[in-house]
């Protein structure tokens, strides 16, 4: 992409294809990697859960991922984001092995702090992640914090009810200390309401958290809209009001089908 961004088809060696993405930002270089090829979740946004899901990634194949885009690119990954392809929390036996090959001093060397997990809120995964005290970040790819409107946009998560999530979010945080960021897409008319905004400071109020508000990307077939951006940085700003540090993320790799909820494992014609 213009930006620097790029974006890397992997075939695994039954044929299965994944999707890698490298970002840069400055003289730092954080690679989004996939835990499995295709998903399960189906969001009603993203590219990825409109494709389906083909199978779980084994920890090698998640690993891998960083050792072909290294060797390609000829850069050092500095950070790794489980944000790619799949719930990393359905996978959760390899993920986690995964991310303790990446954190292992002789092998991969990344500091806890540069490895995030993101769920949809699998609460049984998040109950683990808290068990065993794994050191890692994690991002909760919230989107709406009114149950209606999230059950509408995240079908797979109807099983996670916001209230059993907002209390192992709670555990979690006691536990580890970790602060939690929500990922939030905002979506034109669906989740960018004053109600909606009033759901979100309810949900995290008393919670350590950072929100990373996401201007919806474009999806062939799919007839959401991202909102002006004069009402994305009015969100962020009721948010700031409220007591929330906020900030929206600045996307990169549009162009070439690379950024959020665009992935679907399709060569891209150039």
């Amino acid at each position: 992409a213009a930006d620097g961004t790029r974006k890397y088809l992997l075939a695994l060696e039954d044929g299965v294809t994944v999707e890698s993405v490298l970002i840069p930002e400055g003289t730092r270089r954080t690679l989004c990697f996939s835990t499995q090829a295709g998903c399960a979740v189906g969001c009603l946004f993203c590219a990825t859960g409109q494709g389906g899901f083909r199978r779980q990634l084994t920890a090698g194949e998640i690993t891998g991922q960083l050792l072909a885009v290294e060797a390609e690119s000829g850069e050092t990954v500095g950070n790794a984001v489980a944000m790619g392809q799949g719930e990393p929390l359905l996978n959760r036996e390899q993920v986690f092995r995964a991310l303790a090959l990446l954190h292992e001093p002789k092998l991969f060397g990344l500091g806890a702090r540069r490895l995030t997990l993101s769920t949809v809120g699998v609460i049984p995964g998040i109950r683990e992640l808290t068990a065993l005290k794994l050191p890692y970040k994690l991002a909760v790819s919230l989107h709406a914090a009114r149950q209606e409107v999230r059950d509408r946009l995240i079908p797979a998560a109807q099983r996670y009810p916001l209230s059993d999530l907002r209390e192992v979010l709670r555990e979690y945080a006691d536990t580890t200390r970790n602060r939690i960021t929500f990922e939030y897409l905002l979506l034109a008319g669906v989740n960018d309401r004053e109600a909606d905004l009033d759901a979100l400071v309810r949900f995290g109020t008393g919670l350590p958290v950072f929100i990373n508000l996401i201007p919806w990307n474009q999806v062939a077939g799919l007839s959401f809209h991202s909102p002006a951006e004069r009402e994305v940085q009015r969100f962020a700003s009721r948010l700031a009001e409220r007591g929330f540090e906020a900030a929206v993320r600045k996307e990169k790799g549009a162009e070439i089908e690379a950024a959020c909820g665009q992935l679907t494992q399709q060569k891209f014609n150039d």
